[in-house]
């Protein structure tokens, strides 16, 4: 594979900030914030166009926080969002989902959101609650989302700044203020530009994600050889002439507020005139990576965990062991797309949980080879005959943090009933037990009824 060299990636952000420069993106009219622009050093056309001076965008993308507190429900634990971790978010927003008793693929529903919600809660590798299934109701998803997992969360914007707004209410009485919502936060959402251009609503969610301390992440979804140039090195430039102008207007009302890339390049088969599934979509994230750790900006990936293939099978397990091996390479601060299935319109909770195996799997990869007295065993290799180790205490005391057994990747090495079961039936066994054992916290009664009198 023809890796991005870094003379590349120098390239494509020195084009991107030629090009914010001399042509700029279009803005709806805000009169608030074109003067902020104005003062900031920005030109703004007679047709909204908004100039960005390289000066002003390194500046700006110098303020953005490497990392930020990402708390549970609770407020008792966090995690620290781009501290050199990787995270898994199961968040695919698909209005399908696998029933997983019957087996019936059927429209999500609020009873699918809080089913999927739950088994996210279990999966101890799945770091944040997103929402893997969504409805029409949004506002109603992000609600039942929440009221499902003590786990932190991703939730939707939607198109339509009513929709952050009760999200942002619903999320305060959970956590018994705004300014203890503000203190914690323990949700952060994603907000959607078009390509090139940014419309009324993400502006003013913007606003929104500012006042109140909600990290965002800002992806657009460029179609190389449809809204996009077909060239990867193309469609990056559009990807970046997006983000930045947002990036900036974040550090612009608020320095120092989370803000994360989160864009979604994908290239038209033209064959098909489907997306998704090509070698260009990998190839594109590996240079998104090497361009976003260059800008210092935290990023995450969206499609390594997902499948195009409409159901859960060998196809689609050969295509997301094949796209994350790959992607795992590459530095993420996130992994999204756990349980996405049919190109993002089903969400499989077997696949789900076919994605907590390999995150597992992965993490004992990155977690590399202690070397260390203990470790290396110089004592044990002098006097242990061969042969005789696995009488020895060290190897007792090692082979469960050094050996990595998974559930149903690999085939268990004795014969038994249980691995004489294929993949899928083995998975499936484990997901009807955890619907039935997990329980998440309920929340107080009075919250869940002042919850439901938001509008």
């Amino acid at each position: 594979m023809n890796d991005f060299k870094n003379q590349d990636i120098d390239r494509i952000i020195k084009e991107t900030f030629d090009f914010l420069r001399e042509t700029g993106i279009k803005f709806d009219k805000n009169e608030e914030i074109f003067e902020l622009f104005s003062k900031a050093g920005c030109e703004i056309s007679q047709d909204n166009m908004v100039k960005f001076p390289e000066k002003l965008i390194k500046e700006c993308l110098s303020s953005v926080p490497k990392t930020f507190k990402w708390w549970n429900r609770e407020g008792t634990e966090f995690i620290e969002y781009g501290a050199g971790k990787t995270y898994f978010i199961a968040d695919t927003k698909a209005p399908y989902y696998i029933d997983p008793y019957s087996g019936e693929r059927k429209i999500a529903d609020q009873n699918a959101v809080a089913l999927m919600a739950r088994l996210v809660d279990a999966l101890p590798e799945m770091d944040i609650c997103g929402t893997p299934v969504s409805s029409s109701d949004f506002i109603a998803d992000n609600a039942t989302t929440m009221a499902n997992t003590s786990k932190p969360v991703f939730l939707i914007s939607g198109d339509k700044a009513e929709i952050l707004k009760s999200t942002i209410e619903t999320a305060s009485v959970i956590r018994g203020g705004n300014e203890q919502l503000k203190e914690k936060i323990y949700f952060a959402t994603i907000l959607s530009p078009e390509v090139l251009h940014y419309p009324d609503v993400v502006i003013e969610q913007i606003k929104l994600c500012t006042e109140n301390n909600i990290p965002t992440f800002i992806g657009t979804m460029p179609i190389g050889g449809i809204s996009s140039p077909v060239t990867i090195a193309g469609t990056l430039v559009v990807c970046l002439a997006t983000l930045l102008p947002g990036i900036v207007l974040t550090q612009l009302l608020k320095k120092g507020h989370p803000c994360n890339d989160n864009s979604f390049p994908s290239f038209m088969n033209p064959a098909t005139a489907g997306t998704g599934g090509l070698p260009e979509n990998i190839m594109a994230d590996m240079a998104r990576s090497k361009i976003c750790r260059k800008l210092g900006l935290p990023l995450s990936q969206q499609t390594g965990l997902a499948a195009i293939s409409a159901e859960f099978s060998q196809d689609s397990i050969a295509e997301i062991s094949w796209n994350f091996g790959e992607l795992a390479r590459s530095s993420f601060d996130a992994f999204w797309g756990a349980g996405c299935l049919d190109s993002g319109l089903t969400f499989s909770p077997h696949s789900l949980i076919y994605a907590n195996e390999l995150a597992s799997l992965a993490r004992r990869v990155w977690r590399g080879i202690p070397v260390d007295d203990d470790s290396l065993a110089i004592e044990q290799i002098k006097t242990v005959e061969p042969g005789m180790f696995i009488m020895e205490e060290h190897t007792a005391s090692h082979a469960r943090q050094d050996l990595w057994r998974g559930k149903y990747s690999l085939p268990l090495e004795q014969e038994t009933p249980e691995n004489k079961k294929d993949l899928g039936k083995r998975i499936d066994e484990h997901l009807k037990n955890i619907l039935k054992t997990h329980k998440v916290k309920e929340l107080p009664v009075n919250v869940l009824k002042e919850i439901t009198t938001i509008p």
